[in-house]
């Protein structure tokens, strides 16, 4: 590895990939991933690409586009998408790729959810793989591009909004500047984060935590799709996808009756929330899917490996229905780029999954992903090739000390209790995390204490569902219902967010002129208790009752607190002291 290329790459996915192998072989690029080459979540893409079939088929194919996103689609970006799929398949074949055919031996093609027509191709259900395999063992063979792995980006190098090179860090957690004019982020998404994801869990958003730390514009980060179908398990890890093509062909979805409730060939998230309420009234984990339809056949020459899968679950589809739950699938929204896949730094570009250039909306369309990885990527490469040459950046030295804690996940420079410097390492939790002891107060922390995911079960991508929807101004009700919990911890959520949030200021709002108040009242519950040799008790509710208070002046200025237990009455003026409140 050397300290300075013509171009670095991050990812070797598929948008990766493409965009090294449309650079001319004249520039020296490195490419770098977190783990081996061939574990990008574009080698797990099962379905197919979408093409363009034709002139007559550009209005559907448009339509369905947007449809899907909502009408939230970047127009430009999904014509562009749409215009450039033909030649995007021509130049596949052309590196070896392969795709199914008929007995004629044209193009095959095959009709996922959401679609009008067919217009799909695939290797039986491993067209992601097929494709993105192919474009690795090519740029393996390039001396112009060299691939690390086990390499890990854990900061750019910018200054003046221009970037200049990325730093890495290795197995060893030795850290190296790496120079470059142009540096391109295609790294994935965030499903790493998630607890039940289809997505490799090393893909955890690391480009966009980046990105933001260094005020790149991002957008849409709340456009999260879930995909309908997964297999059901209890093992944990990631969950093996049921291709949408599978329901294309014919597949069917039954209530734990083996009732049909629902249209299977709906937008993703539209059968996703389908299947949610029907799992909520049938109070099961899963329902079930049925290959039978397709028939023996296509099951095992279309979706070997999903056949394969199945079986080794202990479930055989040519008899049998699978269970299916939906998963957190795929990112629509992330850096924000132009159609030129350039982000708002100057040298600095973004494609795949990593990006949001406004194809998608608010919602994927199936086997439109790898096509807009593609697309994109080599829009980036024909603008580093024939684009503005960006400033040099004007970085000289580089202290790399300062990332030496980084392989604890943790800046320990201080105690998050007593704000004592004096903090030794004091071992690791169950999970792996670094714990530090404060030689002061003697109390021990981790990097999350004092966060909104101190003790608590619930996955990040809960708590960020939670703060969108209370900013959204839902209800309590609603916010519950969002992200999967009762209305009582609902209340305990907003009441922590909005706590961490005075404290982002020295003075406490002071409202003026005539003020407004009102009350909610939430039972406190007791869950009971569980005595040996007898069944748990459930005691009930309680008289006790916990009080959320709001207040708002004309000048819309709000203070929202929670009592302590028991009610406070309007009729006593000093309950409501600690609002601040002028009299009226």
């Amino acid at each position: 590895m050397n300290e300075y290329y013509d171009a670095i790459i991050v990812g070797t996915g598929a948008a990766g990939l493409y965009c090294a192998l449309n650079l001319p072989s004249r520039m020296k690029i490195l490419m770098i991933t977190k783990q081996q080459a061939d574990q990008s979540d574009s080698f797990l893409a099962q379905g197919g690409i979408c093409m363009l079939r034709g002139e007559g088929d550009y209005k559907n194919y448009f339509e369905d586009t947007m449809r899907a996103g909502h009408y939230e689609n970047n127009e430009k970006a999904v014509e562009l998408m749409i215009r450039s799929s033909n030649s995007i398949i021509r130049d596949l074949i052309r590196h070896n790729v392969t795709f199914q055919r008929d007995e004629n031996g044209e193009l095959a093609f095959t009709r996922e959810g959401a679609h009008s027509q067919p217009r799909i191709l695939f290797y039986e259900d491993v067209t992601g793989k097929q494709i993105t395999q192919t474009l690795l063992g090519e740029a393996l063979t390039r001396e112009n591009i060299e691939i690390c792995e086990y390499m890990t980006m854990v900061d750019l190098i910018s200054r003046d909004n221009i970037c200049g090179g990325i730093i890495v860090m290795d197995e060893q957690n030795n850290v190296y500047p790496i120079r470059s004019p142009h540096v391109v982020l295609a790294c994935g998404g965030l499903g790493g984060l998630y607890k039940n994801s289809t997505n490799f869990p090393h893909i955890a958003g690391d480009g966009l935590g980046i990105a933001m730390k260094h005020q790149v514009e991002l957008e849409h980060l709340d456009y999260i799709q879930i995909h309908p179908t997964t297999l059901y398990s209890r093992k944990p890890g990631r969950r093996f996808l049921i291709s949408e093509s599978v329901r294309g062909e014919g597949a069917l979805l039954y209530d734990k009756n083996g009732q049909r409730f629902t249209e299977e060939l709906q937008p993703r998230d539209l059968l996703s929330q389908a299947i949610f309420a029907q799992m909520e009234k049938d109070d099961t984990e899963f329902v079930w899917e049925d290959m039978r339809p397709l028939g023996e056949d296509t099951i095992l020459k279309h979706f070997p490996n999903i056949f394969k899968r199945c079986m080794e679950e202990g479930f055989d589809p040519r008899k049998e229905p699978i269970p299916v739950v939906p998963a957190q699938h795929y990112f629509m929204g992330g850096i924000k780029v132009d159609l030129g896949s350039r982000t708002s730094m100057k040298g600095l570009y973004a494609c795949g999954e990593t990006s949001c250039n406004g194809v998608h909306g608010k919602n994927r369309l199936a086997s439109n992903s790898l096509l807009e990885s593609l697309v994109f990527a080599r829009r980036a490469a024909d603008d580093i090739v024939f684009g503005d040459k960006p400033k040099k950046c004007p970085v000289n030295t580089i202290d790399t000390n300062i990332y030496e804690e980084l392989s604890n996940n943790y800046d320990s420079s201080f105690c998050p209790h007593c704000q004592s410097k004096h903090i030794i390492k004091y071992g690791k939790d169950n999970k792996g995390n670094q714990r530090y002891l404060c030689k002061e107060c003697l109390k021990t922390f981790s990097s999350i204490t004092g966060s909104l995911l101190s003790y608590t079960k619930k996955q990040p991508y809960q708590w960020f569902e939670y703060i969108q929807s209370l900013f959204n101004g839902d209800t309590l009700a609603r916010s519950a219902a969002i992200v999967g919990i009762s209305e009582q911890t609902s209340l305990v959520w907003r009441h922590k967010i909005l706590s961490i949030l005075a404290t982002l200021t020295d003075d406490d709002p002071v409202l003026s002129d005539t003020v407004y108040l009102d009350e909610k009242l939430n039972v406190v519950s007791h869950p009971g208790k569980h005595i040996e040799n007898k069944e748990k008790v459930k005691r009930g509710m309680s008289h006790q009752k916990r009080n959320i208070v709001c207040a708002i002046d004309q000048h819309n200025n709000k203070v929202i607190q929670v009592s302590e237990t028991g009610r406070i009455h309007s009729k006593e003026p000093v309950s409501y002291t600690h609002l601040r409140a002028h009299e009226t």
